[in-house]
């Protein structure tokens, strides 16, 4: 997803918040280069669900936490300051000094001095659009939907 990630960065967002059902090492990794690349604070949204939180039938009984979590805030160079955390029923927080935002993007600003606009540009169509589009012409009117 980096353009749907490049598109956040030049709104100049200082907070991404990624909720996920995802978790591990990988993942991990990804927040800390989403917060490094956009000298934003990243917080990492993951629930941890016991299995007695699940009825029985969904239950796996391979250990006490059917999904682990791995909650986490990070700041904007890339350091975690809570989390990942795992295995426990919770809350995470933070408090987050936005002027760290600024001292990250002084020295990488991707959608700023470093992001070339004058060779790289994204275009974001923010028009609302259907999935479908439904056609009748050339249908007989036994077969078109009345409105």
């Amino acid at each position: 997803m980096p353009l749907a990630r490049a598109a956040l960065y030049d709104q100049g967002l200082d907070l991404y918040l990624a909720p996920t059902w995802d978790r591990g090492p990988r993942w991990e990794h990804s927040m800390h280069h989403i917060a490094s690349e956009s000298g934003a604070w990243v917080a990492c949204v993951a629930s941890a669900i016991g299995a007695s939180d699940l009825p029985e039938r969904l239950q796996s009984h391979a250990s006490e936490f059917e999904h682990l979590g791995g909650s986490m805030v990070i700041q904007p160079f890339g350091d975690a300051i809570v989390g990942p955390v795992n295995s426990e029923v919770g809350l995470v927080y933070a408090d987050l000094d936005l002027d760290e935002v600024k001292r990250s993007r002084r020295s990488l600003d991707v959608a700023g001095h470093y992001g070339r606009p004058d060779l790289f540009q994204l275009q974001v169509d923010r028009r609302r659009l259907t999935t479908a589009t439904l056609l009748d012409d050339g249908l007989p009117a036994s077969v078109r939907q009345t409105r």
